[in-house]
């Protein structure tokens, strides 16, 4: 039997939902718990930030192992119940597909990012409000003119706020690197988007093979209690017969 990728679309855009969706997730978890996420205790920092990237990837990956177990069993309930089908629901084509169609946006949005980054440069704050009113002074004013240009952000700066909603952990780690950590990662902030969906697709993969570990062990206790039912008559007829009749050698 073939794999077709055209004949199953919902499970295409299924799965590109799940990985979208669990990418969103993960970026409010982050949000929500950066105070401690961004501790000034490196230890702290990297082992919580670390806990919470091996615990996601996790997720992926026995999320895709379920998934891959429930299309095989689909694919063996058909099989046993006469239906011929090219059309299977385990396929490892359209979950690859699937899960690279969900973190398309954050890879997509990580390419922009790689392009445009530029090495990080100091950038005028604002003035604190408390200087309005010595601003009309010509000898306070004059010297703080600079400050009332109108800046405009850059595209990238737009661009880099919402990739990074989804790579939070990833930002919190390197929090200590200063920009040049910051513009490194900017030039392989493609990269990151592509981890957690490979470990859903390669959870997927032990589909088969889980589902073949389930069934045996379904057999194997319901061949327990036929096990004991059958010595259990065994030993009722023997019982039954006299003593001499069961030690009679034939």
């Amino acid at each position: 039997m073939s794999e077709s990728i055209v004949a199953k679309p919902t499970k295409i855009l299924r799965t590109a939902l799940t990985i979208f969706g669990f990418g969103v997730a993960v970026g409010f978890v982050a949000l929500m718990f950066a105070p401690v996420l961004m501790s000034e205790n490196d230890a702290l920092r990297i082992g919580l930030n670390v806990s919470l990237l091996v615990g996601v990837g996790w997720l992926f990956f026995t999320s895709g192992a379920g998934r891959g177990e429930s299309d095989a069993a689909s694919d063996a309930l058909r099989k046993k119940s006469g239906v011929e089908t090219d059309a299977l629901f385990y396929s490892r084509r359209r979950t690859a597909l699937g899960a690279l169609i969900g973190a398309a946006p954050w890879i997509l949005l990580g390419a922009a990012v790689a392009i445009l980054a530029v090495p990080y440069t100091y950038s005028l704050q604002d003035l604190p409000p408390w200087l309005g009113s010595y601003m009309r002074q010509p000898d306070i004013g004059n010297a703080l003119a600079y400050y009332d240009r109108e800046v405009v952000v850059p595209i990238i700066d737009w661009l880099r706020m919402a990739l990074r909603f989804a790579l939070l952990p990833y930002v919190y780690l390197l929090a200590a690197g200063g920009d040049a950590a910051s513009y490194h990662f900017d030039k392989l902030s493609f990269l990151p988007p592509l981890i957690m969906p490979a470990l859903y697709s390669a959870g997927y993969l032990l589909g088969p093979a889980q589902y073949a570990k389930t069934s045996k062990y379904i057999e194997q206790v319901k061949s327990k209690p036929r096990l004991r039912l059958k010595k259990s008559a065994v030993r009722k007829r023997a019982q039954k017969q006299p003593d001499g009749e069961r030690n009679r050698l034939i």
